[in-house]
């Protein structure tokens, strides 16, 4: 299973971002952090970066699909 920002304690919100407080850029494209558009949409967040990192602090189990977002 793909490690995602659903489920790192690392994954933090800093002005309508998702960043991650350890530092990494998630997306070299997007070096400001991840829109939370995404989040609200329920759209996968696994990142590359995220797959092998040392710091990845896991919460819990992946969130189900059904569960993720707001806006439908």
């Amino acid at each position: 299973m793909r490690r995602s920002l659903y489920m790192c304690a690392n994954a933090k919100v800093f002005d309508y971002r998702i960043r991650c407080a350890k530092g990494y850029i998630l997306d070299p494209y997007l070096n400001l952090g991840i829109s939370i558009d995404r989040l609200a949409r329920g759209m996968p967040l696994e990142f590359d970066i995220c797959q092998d990192c040392k710091e990845y602090d896991e919460l819990g189990p992946l969130v189900p699909k059904d569960e993720r977002g707001w806006i439908r």
